[in-house]
């Protein structure tokens, strides 16, 4: 399973352009990211709205290199954002279910549901099934950024906890968290309800940011210097996630987390800002 913002995909603006953001060169990118990794699972964030978006990722980064075997998910835009997030997933290990949006102030949280693709389903009749929610919560250090990302998750939070569902959840995205003490974040974790709470497989619980004993685990831009598009001031931050059920991190319901298999891709842990 891999997560990632794409930062502006294919959507130029007033300062991510062309020149300083072109999507040729990113899909490019993303492709050598692809080959390396061959994710089973790819959720997006930060990819322009429009459907022609959604299907050039597709052909030019996952479905390269002779591999056919890529779909995507169902697109939403209920909260009518320029950005919209995406899932991809690898139809000769998973079929995709169903799927839901849940809409903000901000930005859709989208809601995909796979299950694994069993030989034997035919004869046993049973199989793993494993839900991904995709989000990109608000950017932003001030408080009134903080108190967003709240009442995102809030959203979500109220939404599963009316489920009330255990089962295989994976929750990702740029969660834009300087802390683990956010409200956001503890809303995750310590939420009153134990059927729905999420996991850290990694277990680093912090002030991330511009924290470089944390360095091993940041996800922000590399960029020190601005260029226009790109995030400046360094590699400083926990900003991405993907968390999991109890129900993963057990592996009661046969999907496991594999200790020591979550890393930020790319990162050494030995640069800071």
């Amino acid at each position: 399973v891999m997560q990632y913002n794409l930062l502006n995909y294919n959507n130029y603006t007033s300062y991510c352009t062309s020149s300083n953001n072109n999507v040729s060169n990113k899909d490019a990118y993303i492709k050598t990211i692809i080959d390396y990794v061959l994710p089973d699972i790819f959720a997006v964030c930060e990819m322009n709205q429009l459907m022609t978006s959604v299907d050039r990722l597709l052909n030019n980064a996952l479905n390269a290199n002779g591999r056919t075997n890529y779909a995507k998910g169902n697109r939403t835009n209920l909260s009518n954002s320029d950005l919209i997030n995406m899932v991809y997933y690898n139809t000769d290990k998973l079929i995709y279910h169903s799927y839901t949006a849940y809409p903000t102030d901000i930005r859709d949280i989208n809601v995909y549901t796979f299950y694994y693709k069993d030989p034997l389903l035919s004869v046993t009749h049973d199989t793993a099934w494993i839900t991904c929610i995709v989000m990109h919560l608000k950017a932003g250090s001030i408080t009134s950024n903080a108190n967003e990302r709240l009442a995102e998750v809030s959203i979500l939070m109220n939404q599963l906890n009316a489920l009330n569902k255990q089962g295989n959840y994976l929750v990702m995205g740029d969660f834009n968290t300087y802390s683990s003490n956010e409200e956001c974040y503890q809303l995750l974790v310590n939420h009153d309800n134990p059927n729905i709470r999420f996991y850290d497989p990694i277990s680093k619980p912090g002030n991330w940011n511009n924290n470089c004993s944390f360095a091993p685990y940041h996800t922000q831009s590399t960029h020190s210097s601005s260029n226009g598009c790109a995030a400046s001031g360094g590699i400083d931050d926990r900003f991405d996630h993907i968390m999991t059920s109890l129900d993963i991190i057990s592996g009661s319901k046969n999907v496991k987390y594999i200790n020591n298999s979550y890393f930020a891709l790319g990162n050494d842990g030995n640069h800071c800002n």
